[in-house]
């Protein structure tokens, strides 16, 4: 009597397993083409192109050698936040790709 429940939990088990892998089978016949779905506001997207468009000709009137620079005068707080910005990404960019070697390895 004990073999024949131990059978019937197997069959009973057997069933279920073999349901769930053909649901498995059909849940990866699925295909998704996932895309976000966000709206841009038009006055922040016109405000970033203003501001590109400034960035931009910024740089080319130092790449035509126009530039309105001048060495000594001071960075206002918003251009020092901005520097600084920059570089922290730059040195977070750069730390990702360096490998360190055991002192014993550097070379003098």
């Amino acid at each position: 009597l004990a073999k024949h429940e131990n059978f019937v939990q197997v069959k009973s088990n057997i069933d279920e397993s073999i349901s769930t892998c053909k649901f498995a089978q059909r849940v990866a016949m699925i295909k998704n083409n996932a895309r976000v779905n966000e709206e841009t506001d038009p006055k922040l997207l016109i405000r970033n192109l203003k501001n590109q468009v400034q960035e931009l000709q910024e740089a080319l009137s130092v790449a035509k050698g126009e530039s309105k620079f001048d060495a000594d005068s001071e960075l206002s707080a918003e251009e020092k936040d901005r520097c600084e910005a920059a570089v922290r990404a730059f040195i977070e960019d750069q730390t990702k790709n360096i490998e360190f070697a055991h002192p014993s390895k550097i070379r003098h």
